[in-house]
């Protein structure tokens, strides 16, 4: 079995790494490091570093784990170096997992300590742990963890999103303008800097990258917070609960769910609110809006844990559209009627479309096949590709009617299925010519033969009649009766 020495590089510049490790880096042994963003990489001799699998790996998990998955498979040629910024106890995922493995597999471990964030940041800020210091995780910190009577270090703030989530955790048990301190780079005076300001500016920083961590004072002048959520705004608790779930303290099915395992349930949702809509009923639409906010959550929290996006960037995106797609209440257009505004809004998204090289890409193929030919006829119209009147049309369907016809009479149900494709697809382009929405007159027509055939169902019932066993005659009688009521 081989050893394994995992060493830690400190917060960066080489005077503070200690002379232990810097034999050990120095020693010639295959030498990996988790990431090679660190000042001192270019004092070392020839390394192997993980960042290719940041780019490739769906999230930090599969990261971290792939991590752990070649340094063991490297310690079977014998032994290996692994070298992390910081110490290699505090903040290292890859650490805390490889040890436990490489131990069971049989190999030693032997671990360097180096000079943490936490030691640079003491330094920095001039504050004594000893004297009650409370320490967490960006990524893992949330309102519960939180003891505004104590200082508090917060690490990991890596990303400006990571810090504009911890700014509402924040905010949910101090006041908003209470001051804290951003600090990159501590323990580098070459690059080193910090600033103190309100909670509710520490995502406005330009400068937030892998080297910054947060210092929250101790105050007295808390929040309220309950923890079961009546203080906490709606949208918030749904955000904390999702990720709740799926940390790994929570439920396993949400867990393993993926952006493509939720697509058919985004596509149900939205049938559903629509469902919702046209039954009339409040507290059904109220129901069903929060089942589908829950699948534009669910999928924003698996984004932000790739690392993709979250949902404050989905909502920032979206305002920021509605913003450039309404210049006649942001901007200095007019627009004094719903029309002018719909000219603007097709105009506005054709500049946004200019930068497709094709006309027809941007509509998604996962839409409804009705509303997808629509949108497809409508942008082929755009660009002239159009009938000069509705009679070109009417002549079209008439066409793939007889090719229908020839088609059943081939009995090649292939030509059956493609022929009758081409019909419908000339039928949405009589409802788009005529401005109507295909999908939505098919939808009332299917209501309208529902509700008809359960007046039907009725009627026959209380002549004592079954439907399965009554003649077209009076399956005839029985839906014109249907009809006319």
């Amino acid at each position: 079995m081989s050893q394994l020495t995992i060493v830690g590089l400190g917060p960066g510049p080489r005077q503070q790494l200690t002379a232990e490790a810097d034999a050990i880096l120095q020693s010639g042994q295959p030498l990996y490091l988790r990431t090679q963003v660190h000042p001192l990489t270019a004092d070392l001799p020839a390394f192997t570093s993980f960042d290719s699998l940041y780019e490739e790996s769906a999230d930090f998990a599969d990261v971290y784990n792939g991590i752990v998955t070649r340094v063991l498979a490297t310690l079977a040629d014998g032994p290996v170096v692994y070298a992390v910024p910081g110490h290699p106890m505090v903040g290292e995922q890859t650490v805390a997992k490889l040890i436990p493995q490489a131990k069971a597999a049989g190999h030693t471990v032997r671990v360097v300590p180096g000079v943490s964030a936490l030691e640079a940041l003491y330094a920095s800020l001039a504050i004594d742990p000893s004297a009650g210091l409370l320490i967490l995780d960006a990524l893992t910190v949330t309102p519960e963890t939180l003891q505004p009577t104590l200082p508090t270090i917060i690490l990991q703030v890596y990303l400006p999103r990571i810090a504009a989530d911890l700014k509402l955790t924040l905010l949910e048990r101090y006041p908003d303008d209470h001051a804290v301190t951003m600090v990159q780079a501590a323990g580098d005076p070459d690059v080193e800097r910090s600033e103190t300001g309100p909670i509710s500016q520490i995502d406005r920083l330009g400068w937030i990258d892998h080297l910054t961590s947060l210092y929250v004072p101790p105050t007295d002048e808390t929040v309220e917070y309950e923890p079961d959520g009546e203080s906490i705004d709606g949208m918030v608790r749904l955000v904390d609960t999702v990720a709740y779930l799926r940390s790994p303290e929570g439920c396993p099915w949400d867990q393993e769910q993926t952006h493509k395992s939720l697509t058919r349930y985004v596509l149900e949702e939205a049938y559903e609110v629509v469902t919702a809509i046209e039954g009339d009923s409040p507290d059904a639409i109220e129901d069903e809006l929060g089942d589908l906010l829950l699948q534009v959550v669910l999928q924003s929290q698996i984004a932000k844990e790739a690392g993709e996006f979250d949902i404050d960037s989905v909502a920032a995106r979206q305002a920021a559209k509605l913003i450039r797609r309404h210049p006649h209440v942001f901007g200095d257009q007019v627009a004094d009627d719903s029309e002018t505004v719909l000219v603007q809004w097709e105009e506005i998204k054709a500049t946004e479309r200019a930068a497709q090289a094709r006309v027809l890409d941007g509509v998604a193929l996962a839409l409804p096949s009705l509303v997808r030919a629509d949108k497809i006829q409508r942008r082929a119209a755009r660009v002239g590709f159009d009938w000069p009147d509705v009679q070109g049309i009417w002549d079209k369907v008439a066409e793939e009617v007889t090719e229908v016809q020839a088609a059943i009479t081939s009995g090649s149900k292939p030509a059956i299925q493609d022929e009758l494709g081409d019909l419908l697809f000339a039928v949405v382009n009589v409802a788009r010519y005529l401005n109507v929405e295909p999908e939505e007159a098919l939808r009332q027509a299917t209501m309208k033969f529902t509700e008809r055939f359960h007046r039907m169902e009725a009627a026959a019932k209380a002549a004592g009649q079954d439907l399965s066993a009554i003649t077209l005659a009076e399956w005839d009688r029985f839906w014109n009766a249907a009809k006319g009521r």
